[in-house]
């Protein structure tokens, strides 16, 4: 881990730096109101956290599960992780959009949301 960040830090800082403002978060930020209102760019967006976040990481967690779980790869693969805790979107809570999240969406996280997003309806 060392190595890595001595010859990488410099140049993904710089990079974190160069692209902070550069991507779909910041810029719907940026749209006037009634774009940001608008329920079928908000639901796109959601369900892209959503199919990203939890749907993607979840496949990911069931074919480690079903690797390392069953003995077939030695767990030291894991780097002695608790890989359960390290992969599963409940307690990575990768969220891209948060804001577009309610608050009982953001705590039940990778919990009651597996199965998919929540369309939201024009008010």
């Amino acid at each position: 881990m060392v190595n890595f960040e001595a010859k990488y830090k410099k140049e993904l800082i710089d990079w974190m730096k160069e692209y902070n403002t550069v991507n779909i978060w910041t810029k719907f930020k940026a749209l006037p109101e009634d774009y940001k209102n608008d329920v079928a760019l908000v639901n796109a967006m959601r369900h892209y956290d959503h199919s990203v976040n939890i749907n993607w990481v979840m496949h990911h967690y069931d074919a480690a599960a079903k690797y390392l779980d069953s003995g077939k790869v030695n767990v030291e693969a894991t780097g002695g992780s608790d890989w359960h805790k390290y992969m599963h979107p409940r307690y990575q809570r990768r969220i891209f959009f948060p804001e577009l999240w309610t608050k009982e969406e953001l705590e039940n996280w990778g919990l009651d949301n597996l199965e998919g997003c929540k369309i939201l309806e024009k008010v």
